[in-house]
This record gives C-alpha cells, sequence and structure tokens, in this order.
C-alpha cells in the first residue's frame, strides 16, 4: 500500500534533484539513512513510481541470513540484466559469472570494472536507477562492489540510491548522505490522519455526531490552516495546521478525549511513521472511545517491534540486562551503572554491546534507551521474570537519598500484594513532589500507593490525588484513567465531590462545557460543607461552563449561590467572588455596580500570587483572574 510522505520535502527534492540530473546524462548516488521505521523504504519506493516510466529500476534489499553469503545482494540486483551481461567481453563476462553462476572467484577489480560497464550498456537505452534497501544487512562484497561502481556514474545516467540504518556507514563513504529524522508533530498529525482512513471503520464509527472523522479532520485542517494563514506571522500556517489536525483528530477520536488519544500517539511514536501506522491499525473501540487508556508500546505483530526485539535479543546476557535496566529506569547515571557492575557483572564489553546495538544512548556518563518507542516495546517484550529483576536491581542500586523516590517505586513494582508500609513512604514521596510542582512524578507515585493501599478511604484518597495531579501535569486521559479507580460510597460526600469537580474541569477544557456544569455544580454542592474555597473554585468552573454553553440563567444562578456561601476569608476567595459578582452585574445591566466590584477584584489581585492553579490547560476565567491579579500588583507598585 502506498503511504504520502508527509514531512519529507527535503528528502524528496533531493531525489527528484538527482534524477533529473541522472535524465540529462549526468548521475550520482544518494544514501537516505535513518533509523527502523523513519521511512527510508518508502522514500525508495516513492523514487521508482516518480522515475517510472522513462527509468529503468533494478533493486536489492538486503537480508539478515544473507550476510554472510558472497556478492548474494550482487545477484539480486543484477538478474534483470542477463542479456545486457551477454554483450560484455569475456573477461568481464567471466567475472560477473562468479556472482550469475557460482563459477571461480574473479579478481576483484575485474569484478568492479566488469558491474560498472553492466550499468552503462543497461543504460545505453535510457536512464536506470538502481535502489539497494537494507544496506547494513548486505553482504560485504556486494555493499564494496555497488559503492564502487556508485562513485563513478557522474557521466552516465545512472543513479544508485542506498537506504541504511541510521548507525551504519560502513562502506558508504564518498557518497552524499541523507539523514532521516523524525517527523514534526504536524506531519506526524498527517500521518494519523491518513492512517485511520475510510478503509478502517474507526474512521465512521467513532464520532457520535454521525459526521464522520473524515469531515471532523478536514474541518480541523481547513481551520487551523486558516487561522495560521490569517496570523500573517512566519510559520503560523503550520502551527496553525498542526493546530487544526489536533482539533480535527479530538472531533473525530471520540470527542472530548480524543486530542488526548493522538497526542499520546504521536509521543509514543517518537516521528517514526510506521509506529503511527501500526499504533493506528491496532486501536480497539474502547481506546478511540476514551473508555480504555491509549496503547503503551507498538503491537505484539509489528514489524517494527520486532526489529528491537531483534537487536536486545542478539546481545551478551549482561548487555540484556542493562538495556533492561535502562528501560524501567530511563536514566542510568555512572554511579548507577558502576554500582550495578558490582552487584550484577556488567562490564565493559557488555556496554560495548550495547552501545554498537543502536537501543541505548550514551550522553556524558550515562546511559538511556534511545527513546520512548524503543523503551517501551522492549518493556513490553521483558518476561515479567526480566522485568521483576531489573526492578530489584535498581532497587538496590539506587542508593542516593535524591533517588528515594525511584527506589520506593522499584520496590514497589516489585511487590506483589498490598503493603501499607511501603505504600505509605511512596505518598509520602509524592506528596514532597507534589508541593515541589512536580506533576509528572507525583501523579505516578500516588497511584502505585494507591494500588498498595489496604484501606479502601486511604486508596481512593490515593487515587484522586493521583487524578488531580496527572490533571495537572496536563494528562487528562491519565487523569480519567485515575478516576474510573474512584468509586466512593454513597455517603461520602466530600470525596465523591472532589471526584466531580475533577471530571467537570477535565470536560469544561476538553470543550464539553453542557457535560460539565451539572457535575461541577453538585461538587460545589457537595464542598460547601467541608471547604467552602474548594466549592467556591467548583462554581468558578461551573460559571465558566456555563459561559461556554450559552446559559445566562444558569451563569446568574452560580453567582448568587457564590454570594450566598459561608465567608472562608482568603485574598483568594475575595477575589474569586469580586469578579463572579461584577460579571453578574455586568450581564443583569447593573454597571456601577460592575465597575465596584470588578475594580475590587484588581486591587485584590495584587495580594494574591497565584490566585488559581493554571499549570494545565488554563480556562478563560482564570486568565482573567491572573490579569486581575498582574493588573492589581502594578496598581500597587504604582502608588507606593
Amino acid at each position: 500500500m502506498t503511504h504520502p510522505l508527509h514531512g519529507r520535502r527535503r528528502e524528496i527534492q533531493a531525489i527528484e534533484t538527482l534524477l533529473d540530473r541522472t535524465r540529462a546524462g549526468h548521475g550520482g548516488a544518494l544514501t537516505i539513512a535513518g533509523d527502523a521505521g523513519t521511512g527510508r523504504t518508502a522514500l525508495l519506493e516513492a523514487a521508482a513510481r516518480t522515475a517510472a516510466p522513462a527509468f529503468r529500476t533494478i533493486g536489492t534489499t538486503g537480508v539478515p541470513g544473507e550476510t554472510a553469503v558472497p556478492y548474494a545482494g550482487l545477484h539480486r540486483l543484477l538478474r534483470p540484466l542477463s542479456a545486457e551481461t551477454a554483450q560484455l567481453p569475456p573477461a568481464h563476462r567471466g567475472a560477473l559469472g562468479t556472482i550469475m553462476d557460482g563459477a571461480p572467484s574473479a579478481a576483484q577489480l575485474v569484478l568492479y570494472t566488469a558491474v560498472c560497464e553492466l550499468l552503462s550498456l543497461a543504460a545505453k537505452s535510457g536512464p536506470v536507477l538502481c535502489c539497494a534497501d537494507d544496506v547494513q544487512w548486505l553482504d560485504h562484497g556486494s555493499l564494496e562492489v555497488l559503492a564502487f561502481a556508485a562513485r563513478r556514474v557522474q557521466d552516465e545516467p545512472i543513479a544508485v540510491l542506498f537506504a541504511t540504518r541510521d548507525d551504519h556507514g560502513d562502506g558508504l563513504a564518498g557518497i552524499p548522505r541523507l539523514r532521516l529524522t523524525p517527523l514534526d508533530e504536524e506531519a506526524s498529525l498527517r500521518v494519523l490522519h491518513d492512517a485511520l482512513g475510510p478503509g478502517d471503520p474507526a474512521y465512521h464509527t467513532v464520532d457520535d455526531t454521525g459526521s464522520g472523522l473524515a469531515s471532523s479532520l478536514a474541518g480541523g485542517l481547513a481551520g487551523g490552516l486558516a487561522g495560521g494563514l490569517a496570523g500573517g506571522a512566519a510559520g503560523g500556517a503550520a502551527g496553525g495546521a498542526a493546530g487544526g489536525l489536533a482539533g480535527g483528530l479530538a472531533g473525530g477520536l471520540g470527542g472530548a478525549g480524543g486530542c488526548d488519544l493522538a497526542e499520546e500517539i504521536i509521543d509514543l511514536a517518537c516521528g517514526r511513521p510506521l509506529a503511527i501506522r501500526d499504533l493506528a491499525a491496532a486501536l480497539t473501540p474502547g481506546q478511540l472511545s476514551g473508555a480504555a487508556p491509549p496503547p503503551r508500546a507498538l503491537p505484539a505483530g509489528s514489524s517494527l517491534r520486532a526489529v528491537y526485539r531483534r537487536r536486545h535479543l542478539r546481545l551478551p546476557v549482561g548487555a540484556r540486562r542493562l538495556v533492561l535496566m535502562a528501560a524501567a529506569e530511563e536514566w542510568l547515571g555512572a554511579a548507577t551503572l558502576a554500582r550495578a557492575a558490582r552487584l550484577d557483572g556488567i562490564g565493559a564489553a557488555d556496554l560495548d554491546a550495547a552501545r554498537a546495538s543502536g537501543l541505548l544512548r550514551f550522553e556524558g556518563e550515562g546511559v538511556a534507551v534511545r527513546d520512548r518507542l524503543v523503551r517501551s516495546s522492549l518493556w513490553a517484550d521483558a518476561s515479567r521474570e526480566d522485568r521483576q529483576d531489573a526492578h530489584a536491581l535498581l532497587a538496590d542500586v539506587l542508593v542516593q537519598e535524591w533517588q528515594r523516590p525511584r527506589r520506593l517505586w522499584h520496590r514497589a513494582s516489585v511487590a506483589g500484594e498490598p503493603d501499607d508500609r511501603l505504600a505509605g513512604e511512596l505518598a509520602g514521596a509524592a506528596g514532597t513532589a507534589q508541593r515541589a510542582g512536580r506533576y509528572a512524578d507525583s501523579w505516578r507515585l500516588w497511584q502505585r500507593a494507591a494500588t498498595l493501599t489496604v484501606a479502601r478511604a486511604v486508596r481512593i484518597d490515593r487515587f484522586l490525588s493521583a487524578a488531580e495531579d496527572a490533571w495537572s501535569s496536563g494528562r487528562s486521559r491519565r487523569a480519567r484513567a485515575m478516576l474510573r479507580q474512584v468509586r466512593p460510597s454513597p455517603g461520602d460526600g466530600p470525596r465523591a465531590a472532589r471526584a466531580a469537580l475533577l471530571r467537570g474541569q477535565i470536560e469544561v477544557a476538553a470543550g464539553s462545557p453542557t457535560t460539565a456544569l451539572p457535575a461541577l455544580r453538585d461538587a460545589a454542592e457537595g464542598l460547601v460543607g467541608a471547604e467552602v474555597g474548594a466549592a467556591l473554585e467548583a462554581l468558578m468552573w461551573a460559571a465558566e461552563a456555563a459561559d461556554a454553553a450559552g446559559d445566562t440563567h444558569a451563569y446568574l444562578e452560580i453567582a448568587d449561590r457564590a454570594a450566598s456561601l459561608p465567608s472562608a476569608g482568603g485574598a483568594r476567595e475575595e477575589l474569586m467572588l469580586a469578579y463572579l459578582g461584577g460579571m453578574a452585574a455586568t450581564v443583569r445591566g447593573r454597571y456601577r455596580e460592575a465597575a465596584e466590584r470588578l475594580g475590587a477584584a484588581a486591587r485584590l489581585g495584587a495580594d494574591v500570587a497565584d490566585p488559581v492553579s493554571y499549570s494545565h490547560l488554563t480556562t478563560p476565567e482564570k486568565w482573567i483572574l491572573a490579569l486581575l491579579a498582574d493588573a492589581g500588583s502594578a496598581t500597587k507598585k504604582t502608588n507606593q
């Protein structure tokens, strides 16, 4: 199946330039280098399509099982030229017989020149395109001969394209090299759009509005492009298109959670188009609708995942353990590596083997798995026993105080049953991370603590904290997943209200104010008796939902309810009340009252450093509160 080559304009232009020169009788060669899944083969296929029908195209592909077979790759390339072989001088025919018919070995130079002569003969009837894919698996002899010929086609209508793994350059010196970088966000979203095309049932079934994914994506893209072009800034159209595509995918992939799912796929794929297509093809109805968590790794049958698996399994035992340790920990510093070497016998040879595999990246004195896609694939393929061993070893070698949260994490991963003591330690570490604003760390620690907690009420509190911090880190889909673990009993009003508040916040930010509004009003009522400040915040969110839904009546009711709450006494609460009251007075046409209340809000803003947490997607009222705080602060400084 042919796929559009999004994000490869530079590479396509380089190939087209080479083909244009070749048509004019001045050939050349080009090496396309990139990691597995970046589109090397797709570019060769695109080159062949562009060259047809004017060019005669011949090709070969490296095969792991034939790497040690002399001239196996060359044999595959030259078989279509048997008629031209008969026209060669006897010495050259004899040299080619070495590879074509298994004749006795010829002198290298004679063989090399025979291949050059054969390609020249083939080019007499029209330009020739030679494509060699997966060069890292070609036998040494074939690669040497092809590279020799490729360096000598400048005055012939012959183009030679090599595609190889990014870390493989042996034998291709002197040939221009074009490195494939990961796709950017816009190109990745376009690949995802194409992957969920009309042939995919999800394209038609996941959009509850009946408009279908196609129209949703098309509308999102069109709107994004229009917005980008209207902005007039350099790069505005591209940024608008990416935003429009993301919005379109949000509409097509199950509505509110669709943008999160698209972002998860793009983040996991790390710019590899093959990974995006594999992930999209394996999406379940639950994932598309938002009822199930997004994929955490490539599907088991993915050819790309198999590439990483083979690289890992070819390593020595110590190197394999090192790679899995890195997959479990993300980053291993020099001191950690040294302790692991002492405890587990990982030596310099293992480090060298792991480095050569291309699975790890070495920076400074530390090591990490190359990227999230490789890491998740390796971890998904590891046995439970190997994972447990990696966690246990890391729990032993992460001994510094600053490594304590990670040490606890690995201890918890080894634990097979609830453990309140360990859960308490994890919760303590989560609280520390939360207070420091490290929400990406704290929500994971809260989640792990919750899974190990015996007491039901404490477990619910920890899942709620995990959900809130996941939301604060911008991971709304993770927050939804944590909320699904929270099932307060009917008499547990404050916990139920806390969960309802978070659900409402997520729905408002996701563009579903009508869904959010009743949940937020219920949350506010449930919080009044426990925490007036939290109840007021819920009403602020409810007012925002009412405004977004165009429900003026509900907005005024919410403002009146906020004014009736018992005084919380804090500047933050007074600021929210002044703002809500001022906006409600504006709606009612009481402009003098509105001016007084909003002026008071501006003055109160000077005393509130952080009116409302907006570390995640900031909402309109929160922007206004922040502006009021800035305005009040500026006024205060001016009057000093």
